[in-house]
């Protein structure tokens, strides 16, 4: 059996499509565990409403975040696997199955999938580039391509490893850089989900972004400080979230260049940088 851990708040106006998406599955032996953290909404009598006796309902009595609320989910798991689902997004109708298949062929621990994000009329698949599992653990450390909800895994790998609840973003990262070192995973080249951004997620909260990535750094400086790839990476991708807010108290472009002076996508985020602090203190 699959345990299916969905946390959720305030999400009512999605809650249907996203449940809606998990009773279709082709394969149907699941369980769905909601933990709903703390919702203000009318989320709790939506998901009453429906009459499924796969469905568990648990509500937090304070909010504590996703990572918390999922943790949660974790611990009332009683499946051999557990598979993560966000309550804004929704599956393929045989994501399970293709999922299952994949994990005992490929005899990894965890498997997961590209996915198509929807921001707007905007639609994406991630990741760009088609992932080999054999430099999975190289690849995650120097840039993210796994999605929470793409994630099923044996229940063991998530009962031993929880969601670090210091983070307010990229959680699903963090985890998997832990992940990796540990089990073997497997990526499968097809979109098995579909996410939406909300205007209120906290992807769209830039201050949220840098918080978490300075901890993510911090927590695993060994595994940076020993690919220099990565570490330039890193302080690229801070740097473009500096940018985005016109900040330009911080050129952590510079920093990049310290460890990865070859990635001549740098030396034009730098001139883009410059062009626009100057432009911005001629206004």
């Amino acid at each position: 059996m699959v345990s299916i851990i969905i946390p959720t708040y305030n999400r009512a106006n999605t809650l249907v499509r996203c449940i809606k998406s998990l009773l279709n599955q082709t394969y149907s032996d699941f369980e769905i565990i909601i933990v709903d953290d703390r919702s203000t909404d009318n989320s709790e009598a939506i998901i009453k409403n429906i009459c499924d006796s796969r469905i568990k309902y648990i509500k937090h009595e304070k909010n504590l975040g996703a990572n918390a609320a999922r943790n949660t989910g974790i611990k009332y798991a009683v499946g051999e696997f557990i598979a993560f689902q966000d309550s804004d997004d929704e599956w393929v109708n045989n994501k399970l199955e293709i999922q299952l298949r994949e994990l005992k062929n490929s005899n990894a621990d965890i498997v997961a999938s590209s996915f198509i994000r929807y921001m707007g009329k905007r639609k994406t698949l991630l990741p760009k580039e088609k992932i080999k599992d054999n430099c999975a653990a190289i690849r995650l450390l120097r840039k993210n391509y796994i999605s929470t909800q793409t994630v099923l895994g044996k229940a063991e790998c998530f009962k031993n490893n929880e969601f670090d609840k210091k983070l307010p973003r990229f959680q699903d990262w963090e985890l998997m850089i832990r992940l990796t070192r540990k089990y073997k995973i497997h990526f499968i080249n097809r979109p098995l989900a579909n996410v939406y951004v909300q205007d209120d997620s906290i992807t769209k909260k830039p201050l949220k972004a840098i918080e978490a990535l300075k901890i993510i750094m911090s927590k695993h400086k060994e595994l940076f400080d020993n690919d220099h790839v990565a570490k330039a990476g890193f302080y690229n991708l801070l740097g473009d979230i500096y940018l985005s807010m016109n900040d330009f108290k911080h050129c952590y472009y510079i920093k990049s260049l310290k460890y990865n002076k070859l990635n001549y996508k740098t030396y034009i985020r730098i001139c883009i940088y410059y062009i626009k602090s100057i432009s911005q203190k001629l206004k």
